[in-house]
Protein backbone atom coordinates (compact mmCIF):
# COMPACT_ATOMS: atom_id res chain seq x y z
CA UNK A 1 0.00 0.00 0.00
CA UNK A 2 2.76 2.35 -0.84
CA UNK A 3 2.38 5.65 -3.33
CA UNK A 4 -1.44 4.42 -3.20
CA UNK A 5 -0.77 1.20 -4.59
CA UNK A 6 -2.84 -2.14 -3.75
CA UNK A 7 -3.75 -5.53 -4.70
CA UNK A 8 -6.71 -7.59 -5.90
CA UNK A 9 -5.73 -10.51 -3.67
CA UNK A 10 -8.39 -12.35 -5.81
CA UNK A 11 -7.21 -11.84 -9.03
CA UNK A 12 -3.73 -10.69 -8.11
CA UNK A 13 -3.57 -7.53 -10.17
CA UNK A 14 -2.26 -4.07 -9.49
CA UNK A 15 -4.30 -0.92 -9.30
CA UNK A 16 -2.79 2.38 -8.84
CA UNK A 17 -5.04 5.14 -7.07
CA UNK A 18 -4.50 8.19 -8.31
CA UNK A 19 -2.36 10.43 -5.67
CA UNK A 20 -3.69 13.97 -5.52
CA UNK A 21 -0.50 16.35 -5.68
CA UNK A 22 -1.01 19.62 -3.44
CA UNK A 23 -0.49 23.05 -4.58
CA UNK A 24 2.66 24.89 -3.54
CA UNK A 25 0.65 27.55 -2.50
CA UNK A 26 -0.25 26.19 0.66
CA UNK A 27 3.72 25.95 1.47
CA UNK A 28 3.93 29.14 0.09
CA UNK A 29 1.34 30.68 2.75
CA UNK A 30 2.83 28.60 5.64
CA UNK A 31 6.61 30.13 5.01
CA UNK A 32 4.94 33.42 4.84
CA UNK A 33 3.03 33.35 8.10
CA UNK A 34 5.53 31.98 9.43
CA UNK A 35 7.76 35.05 8.38
CA UNK A 36 5.04 37.07 9.78
CA UNK A 37 5.09 36.14 12.96
CA UNK A 38 8.70 36.25 13.10
CA UNK A 39 9.09 39.89 11.80
CA UNK A 40 5.80 41.38 13.04
CA UNK A 41 4.91 42.47 9.25
CA UNK A 42 1.49 43.15 8.18
CA UNK A 43 2.56 42.23 5.00
CA UNK A 44 3.80 38.91 4.84
CA UNK A 45 0.44 37.73 7.12
CA UNK A 46 -2.13 39.31 4.94
CA UNK A 47 0.01 37.23 1.87
CA UNK A 48 -0.80 34.25 3.81
CA UNK A 49 -3.91 34.54 4.46
CA UNK A 50 -4.59 35.21 0.95
CA UNK A 51 -2.70 32.27 -0.65
CA UNK A 52 -4.06 30.33 2.13
CA UNK A 53 -7.54 30.92 0.26
CA UNK A 54 -6.28 30.46 -3.43
CA UNK A 55 -5.20 27.52 -2.13
CA UNK A 56 -8.30 25.69 -0.57
CA UNK A 57 -10.13 27.22 -3.39
CA UNK A 58 -7.90 25.19 -5.74
CA UNK A 59 -7.35 21.84 -3.71
CA UNK A 60 -10.81 21.85 -2.56
CA UNK A 61 -9.91 22.20 1.15
CA UNK A 62 -7.29 23.42 3.89
CA UNK A 63 -4.33 21.00 3.83
CA UNK A 64 -1.83 21.03 6.51
CA UNK A 65 0.12 23.56 4.90
CA UNK A 66 -2.43 25.77 3.65
CA UNK A 67 -4.47 25.29 7.18
CA UNK A 68 -0.89 26.79 9.21
CA UNK A 69 -0.53 29.44 6.60
CA UNK A 70 -3.90 30.73 7.67
CA UNK A 71 -3.55 30.14 11.03
CA UNK A 72 0.03 31.63 11.84
CA UNK A 73 -1.13 34.64 9.12
CA UNK A 74 -4.30 35.36 11.26
CA UNK A 75 -2.24 35.54 14.74
CA UNK A 76 0.33 37.62 12.77
CA UNK A 77 -1.99 40.02 11.72
CA UNK A 78 -3.48 40.13 15.03
CA UNK A 79 -0.43 40.80 16.96
CA UNK A 80 0.22 43.49 14.45
CA UNK A 81 -2.96 45.18 15.00
CA UNK A 82 -2.08 44.93 18.96
CA UNK A 83 0.97 46.22 18.05
CA UNK A 84 -0.43 49.02 16.23
CA UNK A 85 -2.89 50.30 18.43
CA UNK A 86 -0.46 50.21 21.15
CA UNK A 87 2.16 52.41 19.16
CA UNK A 88 -0.42 54.73 18.91
CA UNK A 89 -1.53 54.99 22.35
CA UNK A 90 1.95 55.12 23.68
CA UNK A 91 2.45 58.04 20.79
CA UNK A 92 -0.38 60.19 21.75
CA UNK A 93 0.86 59.77 26.15
CA UNK A 94 3.90 61.27 24.70
CA UNK A 95 2.79 63.82 22.87
CA UNK A 96 0.76 64.80 25.97
CA UNK A 97 3.83 64.72 28.35
CA UNK A 98 5.88 66.53 25.67
CA UNK A 99 2.99 69.03 25.42
CA UNK A 100 2.88 69.28 29.48
CA UNK A 101 6.54 70.06 29.43
CA UNK A 102 6.28 72.63 26.93
CA UNK A 103 3.29 74.42 28.75
CA UNK A 104 5.25 74.32 32.06
CA UNK A 105 8.32 75.66 30.45
CA UNK A 106 6.50 78.01 28.91
CA UNK A 107 4.59 79.40 31.77
CA UNK A 108 8.18 79.09 33.31
CA UNK A 109 9.34 81.85 31.07
CA UNK A 110 6.13 84.24 31.39
CA UNK A 111 6.77 84.04 35.02
CA UNK A 112 10.38 84.48 36.07
CA UNK A 113 11.82 85.40 32.95
CA UNK A 114 14.86 83.80 30.66
CA UNK A 115 16.81 82.19 34.13
CA UNK A 116 13.99 79.31 34.76
CA UNK A 117 13.75 79.01 30.63
CA UNK A 118 16.80 77.94 30.35
CA UNK A 119 17.09 75.42 33.65
CA UNK A 120 14.29 73.94 32.87
CA UNK A 121 15.89 73.27 28.65
CA UNK A 122 18.93 72.05 31.01
CA UNK A 123 16.56 69.07 32.48
CA UNK A 124 15.72 67.63 28.85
Amino acid sequence: MNNGEYRDPGQGQTFYQPVRQQSRLGLVAMILGIAGLATGTLECSVAAIILACFAKSRDGEYNVRSKTGLITGIVGAALCAVRMVLMLVCGLLWVGTLSALLAGLLDGIAENGVRVAVAAGLLF
